[in-house]
């Protein structure tokens, strides 16, 4: 499917607005959501499109929108790609610091009828609660990388304050999920 083929090839940085890019972004994630973590089934334009995900005018975009679809690729990327990020180091403490951003946003989010963002702010904490994506983390803690801790508690202080007690407890069970492979590893 040629048309997919170009939703993973298209240049996220470059797109005139962030309207474009939020568009894109969505269209992307999209295709990720149902992606395989089989190696062979990866798209051609697979590795093209997490090099551009990773990148800071995206992570750090001053529009809000973009920076939420930046955010819900990046869990599938490390899903997609799981156990081996194909991240740098330093891009994988600026994607961690994303998802803690984003994360915050989970006290606002009205569980009974979430908004487009609360769908996506959902779908980060589930995503790193069924990945195990945190271990990425405690492996560069394990490195000595300081950074890594300071982002580590950030996380685990993210949730426990953003997390409500009239929450779902299908909410609750995902976070404890994240926090209890941070403090495990």
């Amino acid at each position: 499917d040629d048309n997919g083929q170009d939703v993973y090839e298209r240049d996220l940085v470059k797109l005139g607005s962030s309207k474009e890019q939020s568009k894109a972004l969505d269209e992307l994630h999209d295709m990720l959501r149902d992606c395989s973590q089989d190696e062979d089934k990866r798209p051609d334009g697979l590795d093209f499109a997490a090099t551009q995900l990773a990148h800071s005018d995206l992570i750090n975009n001053k529009d809000k929108d973009v920076r939420l679809g930046a955010a819900t690729c990046l869990v599938d990327i490390l899903r997609i790609y799981a156990p081996e990020a194909p991240y740098a180091e330093d891009q994988l403490l600026d994607i961690f610091e994303l998802f803690v951003n984003q994360l915050h946003n989970l006290g606002t989010v009205s569980t009974s009828a979430p908004t487009k963002q609360g769908v996506k702010y959902l779908y980060i904490l589930e995503s790193l609660s069924t990945v195990n994506s945190c271990i990425i983390l405690a492996e560069l803690m394990q490195q000595g990388v300081e950074e890594a801790e300071e982002l580590m508690n950030k996380l685990c202080e993210c949730l426990l304050t953003n997390i409500r007690p009239d929450h779902p407890s299908s909410i609750h069970s995902k976070a404890l999920d994240i926090l209890t492979v941070c403090v495990e590893e």
